[in-house]
């Protein structure tokens, strides 16, 4: 690599973490490490006990193919690249192979790592049915897959259509489940017959589409996306400098705001409705009611603790989907719009209380759901009627009493 391309890519990193370093020492001190100790304490609790009980005709093969196929499909790339570059480094794009070649290899032994922790994780399980692959030859086929998607990948950045992009990784990702599923149910062999055949068909068609020789843009784009997530979790601990926000259509959602009344005093609910739906912030909150759900439903359904580890996970992603909507607080406080339109900014606090009180009990109740339902189908109603109980108290009274508690300690400041 060009000595300079090498030591700006070492100093573009070191300045990222070194910016970062003392918002990761809040976040420590904040006690979240903790937490996440125990949803794995718990996490773990309920995959022992369900170990210890494995219904006879359980689909294992299709649990561990959902389980790793987002850890071997995940292909990062941290380019470190900003706007500028497409003015000052642009004319050094043929010298920029290896520079972003250190960035791949990065990121695929970032993700390797992480793949290789599920892996582990589902071998207790993986013997428990029939284990027709050694682990070590199964190792091999993830570790062989995670290089053909780090190269896919590569491809389908350089893409000059976003829809092509799309659909090139959608058929990616399903290939590989199929993969997966056929890895862990058929012998070796068979697994990477088809393999090679998909990997061939894939390679033919990557030919097709229309590419860019170096995708600036496209990097620019998932670099500024990274630094947004990693400021976005921050800013759950502490004030971090504003960034650019990306807007989601979101049409499965859109019906929501319609139900905020057309009228001025409604005009502050109306906008936090759009930006919980719309932004970055509403993409965390499905994701979490998401995890949640399934995390509380196997939880429940296990049994495990008589029904009280999974009341510990609902009751965890709830107060998570509450931290989560704080950060809303941030959003139109020191908007220009209210010194040039008359915003009845006397309701601001109201109308930010409504929306995350909602949108938390939605959520939450969400969650409780499939924590409660699979409770009550085995008699177990104490853990029910606690989850519920305590989904709704704290959704519904004490996330909304510590938020007015935040807001009116940062209007005294102001």
């Amino acid at each position: 690599m060009d000595r300079s391309l090498e030591e700006l890519w070492s100093k573009r990193s070191s300045d990222f973490w070194r910016e970062a370093a003392p918002y990761i020492r809040y976040m420590l001190q904040s006690g979240f490490p903790a937490f996440l100790s125990l949803v794995g304490i718990a996490l773990l609790v309920s995959y022992s006990s369900f170990l210890r009980q494995v219904p006879e005709h359980y689909p294992i093969a299709l649990t561990g193919a959902a389980a790793l196929l987002p850890f071997v499909c995940w292909s990062p790339l941290r380019s470190w690249l900003v706007s500028a570059d497409i003015v000052f480094l642009m004319p050094r794009e043929s010298g920029m192979k290896p520079y972003i070649l250190r960035s791949a290899r990065r990121g695929l032994a970032v993700t390797s790592i992480w793949t290789a922790v599920a892996f582990i994780a589902f071998l207790p399980l993986y013997y428990k049915g029939a284990a027709l692959v050694h682990p070590l030859a199964a190792a091999a086929m993830l570790a062989l897959l995670k290089g053909m998607h780090a190269y896919a990948a590569w491809i389908e950045r350089r893409m000059t259509y976003t829809a092509a992009r799309r659909m090139y990784r959608l058929l990616r990702w399903a290939l590989t489940a199929i993969v997966l599923v056929s890895l862990f149910t058929f012998p070796l062999w068979k697994t990477l017959l088809f393999l090679l055949g998909a990997a061939a068909a894939v390679y033919a068609a990557l030919k097709l589409p229309r590419k860019h020789g170096f995708p600036w843009e496209r990097l620019i784009i998932e670099e500024a996306r990274t630094r947004r997530g990693y400021y976005r979790f921050f800013s759950m601990f502490i004030d971090v400098p504003a960034a650019g926000t990306v807007v989601a259509k979101r049409a499965y959602l859109a019906w929501l705001s319609a139900l905020v009344p057309y009228r001025r005093r409604s005009t502050y609910t109306f906008l936090y409705t759009q930006t919980v739906i719309r932004t970055e912030t509403g993409g965390i909150l499905l994701r979490l009611t998401g995890l949640g759900a399934l995390s509380s439903y196997f939880a429940a359904q296990s049994g495990s603790l008589d029904g009280w580890a999974a009341v510990v996970l609902c009751c965890l992603f709830t107060a998570v989907l509450g931290m989560q909507l704080g950060t809303v607080r941030h959003v139109h406080r020191y908007s220009v719009w209210q010194h040039v339109y008359p915003l009845p900014s006397a309701t601001r606090f109201q109308s930010l209380l409504k929306v995350a009180r909602a949108a938390h009990l939605l959520c939450a109740v969400l969650i409780a759901c499939f924590t409660v339902v699979p409770l009550t189908l085995q008699g177990l109603w104490l853990p029910a009627a606690a989850a519920a109980f305590i989904v709704i108290l704290y959704a519904a009274v004490i996330a909304p009493y510590r938020l007015m508690a935040r807001m009116a300690k940062e209007r005294e400041d102001d």
